[in-house]
């Protein structure tokens, strides 16, 4: 993840991670509290409709999936639960799971299943990269299916995650988790480049201006492409001029767009879910528990915001001169005052 990103994710973040980590008490547990029976396990599973038949090598695995009423967060808990503790295991996990036969799609639903339902992202910052690590390990394991080019207009693959990620209670989690996998997806990625080699990809040289000179004292010539009408199927779209065209390079945008919007719109929705989490130590009063995600926003629609800071206001006991004295608290500059000011704007709505 780049340097800023991380500042940006853990400055955000560490306002609010002590509402969350309160809530997560400690505990002493002895050895596996739900171990999953052998055919309990084996249950979960079917094999694919390939009348089972192996391809040339005798290595390659029947493929498998996960039945649709497994129970996939007691299954990610199996499989990934140690895996986010330590990196020791990742090697001979990723290599079982490789000769396991599962659908990469299913692997990576366990994971994120195991992600969202526990503690990790508040617990233990190590997880994070071990999180980022595990799910790019997996996605390479789909290949062509997860890769993104220009000539898509999304992603299946990526917006079933943006999918999960916002439907998720967990804010922290998926507030962390969107960070990390936007960083993951555009390993997968496929930039807009000229192909090479194609039939209607014809290059031409440019003359050097002067031919006695080494190649090292003059520019390299650029290259001319052949006038072609392109193909929509091709990363690279060539118009009738023989220009590459901007557009082609819209799809890649509006997929990076898709990440950072969802990554701020979930930090709204952590400062909201933290608000709603804050108690009245004074007057030792706690609000109702509300969970809240960024689809539940969406789907009740206009005036929600409202509707959950009442209650919280009112669960408080707050009177309008407490709102009223909120509404007026300035922040210093150099503090991030239009950050810290979100936590006023969900009491203003």
């Amino acid at each position: 993840m780049p340097p800023k990103r991380v500042s940006r994710v853990l400055m955000h973040v560490s306002r609010y991670l002590p509402l969350w980590a309160s809530s997560t008490a400690k505990r002493v547990t002895f050895g596996d509290e739900n171990p999953i029976a052998l055919p309990v396990f084996l249950g979960c599973f079917e094999i694919g409709d390939s009348h089972m038949a192996r391809d040339r090598s005798d290595e390659a695995p029947l493929p498998v999936t996960i039945k649709a009423d497994a129970n996939f967060r007691q299954l990610g808990s199996f499989l990934f639960s140690r895996a986010l503790a330590s990196s020791g295991s990742h090697p001979l996990l990723l290599e079982a799971l490789k000769r396991s036969g599962i659908a990469p799609a299913s692997l990576v639903q366990c994971l994120f299943h195991e992600w969202l339902s526990s503690s990790w992202a508040t617990i233990n910052r190590r997880s994070w990269c071990l999180f980022g690590s595990l799910l790019k390990s997996l996605v390479e394991l789909a290949g062509e299916e997860a890769y993104f080019t220009a000539s898509l207009t999304m992603s299946p693959w990526w917006r079933g995650i943006r999918t999960v990620l916002a439907g998720s209670a967990n804010v922290p989690a998926a507030y962390i988790g969107t960070a990390i996998v936007s960083c993951v997806a555009r390993s997968f990625l496929r930039y807009p480049s000229p192909r090479k080699g194609s039939a209607t990809d014809v290059t031409v040289e440019s003359p050097s201006p002067n031919e006695g000179e080494s190649s090292s004292n003059s520019p390299a010539p650029p290259l001319q492409v052949a006038p072609s009408g392109g193909d929509r199927d091709d990363p690279v779209i060539i118009n009738d001029e023989g220009e590459i065209e901007e557009e082609s390079w819209e799809p890649v945008v509006i997929e990076l767009d898709h990440w950072e919007a969802l990554l701020g719109k979930l930090e709204d929705v952590l400062v909201l879910a933290s608000l709603l989490r804050r108690c009245c130590e004074r007057r030792q009063l706690r609000p109702e528990n509300r969970e809240v995600s960024l689809s539940s926003l969406f789907a009740r629609g206009q005036g929600v915001i409202t509707e959950l800071v009442s209650a919280w206001a009112c669960d408080l006991e707050m009177t309008s001169e407490d709102l009223r004295r909120l509404t007026k608290l300035t922040f210093p500059d150099g503090l991030e005052a239009q950050e810290d000011g979100i936590d006023l704007h969900f009491v203003r709505v």
